[in-house]
């Protein structure tokens, strides 16, 4: 699993984002289901590093040579990439297929940094 972010991160919400991650890599062995792309990872408060965000989509490379998977010795391990998005974006994931909903994100906003706060 792995998160990109654009900008200055200090260290307090390095430490806390990584944990968060961690503890997200360790689902499939504590509750028996494989993450996969395409998911939503939602949480009860905004990560840290990106406000207005408590969902993670889970997606796969979209980058040219980004890698797919990772060999191992006991195979390939597939790659997530966990992209934060906020409440309005992981409605809009819901109501479409991962693939589009990505796509569309990746046309309307800087998935490297945090989406701009929206303000009722």
């Amino acid at each position: 699993m792995r998160l990109f972010r654009r900008g200055p991160l200090p260290p307090a919400d390095e430490g806390r984002l990584a944990t968060r991650l961690a503890n997200l890599a360790a689902y499939p062995w504590t509750r028996g289901h494989p993450l996969g792309w395409g998911e939503l990872v939602g949480f009860d408060d905004e990560l840290p590093a990106f406000p207005g965000c408590r969902t993670l989509f889970l997606a796969g490379p979209w980058l040219t040579g980004q890698p797919a998977t990772v060999e191992t010795g006991v195979g390939p391990v597939r790659v997530l990439n966990a992209v934060p998005v906020s409440d309005e974006e992981r409605q809009r994931a819901r109501e479409t297929r991962p693939e589009t909903f990505f796509s569309d994100l990746l046309d309307t906003r800087d998935i490297l940094a945090p989406p701009p706060v929206t303000r009722p």
